[in-house]
């Protein structure tokens, strides 16, 4: 993933491999700590190298002020009840007085003002789901759908058939930026002539890109909206050995990355979780002392293809 270190300098940082959390959890959620230790939740949405670099943001501001973070998210970014798990276990077994939550359901809403009847505030990253958050931190992600489509008419000189290959209808970021790249080759006249979801996890995802992609006759561009869809589509079209289809995809991962500069991927927009993470838990130690926050922190998106990859430094260990 891209990110903007506590230095400034922009680097990606990708790593390889999925880490499987299997959590069991209780519908019936009961606030019951007292929230007087110094520790942070940070809860994800998801299991990928992106929600790494978020955790690596989040350790490094909780390094940097002397506190403690914990750090966890579902294995599958709609599984609301496994969410509202984690942040019980966070509060409740751990003793957190803030939260960092990047909210998988609009159910997050209540528990973010049970949270505040409790004097824990919650400071939400990656996505608004409203409520009571005291700061919010994320991409614009309708903004991001926007120029990916204008990069997508660009790279086809304004003619072409091009396919939308959806995440998830409940996962708001992802539907802003499909909506938005759909309504900007739209205007530029370019056909949308396939749209489908693919799936909240790769494998599944790869396998349903593959059914969708053998039997397209002709296809001039693909857009997916996050690195599961665009890992998926990779996989899928070397499968199907089409490499003559425009891939204009989100986010990074050492699959991407080295897709992207094979040239078997036009071009991805990155976006800063590291900055999410570690701007996440200054806002939320903040809030913790009753100081002032910012309300709003825009992180910004990258466009990297083949001509300015080389000039990013790119970190693909694994950690």
């Amino acid at each position: 993933m891209v990110y903007i270190n506590g230095k400034g300098s922009v680097m990606i940082s990708v790593r390889s491999g999925l880490v499987t959390f299997v959590i069991a959890y209780s519908v019936l959620i009961v606030f019951e700590c007292s929230a007087t230790t110094k520790c942070i939740g940070v809860v994800g949405a998801g299991v990928s190298s992106y929600w790494d670099d978020v955790y690596n943001g989040a350790n490094q501001a909780a390094e940097e002020l002397n506190i403690k973070v914990y750090t966890r998210g579902t294995f599958d970014e709609t599984d609301k009840h496994g969410q509202r798990a984690i942040i019980n276990y966070f509060i409740k077994n751990n003793g957190c007085s803030a939260l960092v939550l990047a909210p998988n359901s609009k159910d997050r809403r209540t528990d973010v003002s049970k949270l505040k009847s409790m004097g824990i505030p919650t400071v939400y990253i990656d996505r608004n789901m409203g409520g009571d958050a005291v700061s919010i931190i994320a991409s614009d992600n309708a903004k991001a759908g926007s120029q990916a489509g204008k990069e997508m008419v660009k790279a086809l000189l304004g003619k072409g058939k091009v396919a939308i290959l959806r995440f998830d209808k409940n996962v708001k970021t992802t539907s802003l930026r499909e909506d938005n790249f759909r309504a900007e080759v739209i205007k530029a006249g370019l056909e949308v002539t396939l749209e489908e979801h693919l799936s909240t996890t790769i494998g599944l995802g790869r396998s349903k890109a593959y059914e969708i992609l053998k039997n397209v006759d002709h296809l001039d561009g693909i857009f997916t909206p996050n690195a599961i869809t665009t890992i998926a589509v990779i996989k899928a079209l070397e499968r199907l050995n089409k490499s003559d289809i425009l891939h204009i995809g989100f986010d990074a991962d050492e699959i991407i990355i080295k897709s992207l500069k094979a040239g078997h991927v036009h071009g991805i927009f990155l976006q800063q979780p590291f900055q999410m993470g570690y701007q996440g838990v200054h806002m939320a130690f903040l809030a913790m002392q009753s100081k002032k926050v910012k309300e709003n922190i825009i992180t910004p998106t990258i466009f990297v293809n083949s001509e300015n990859v080389e000039n990013i430094k790119i970190d693909t260990r694994s950690n």
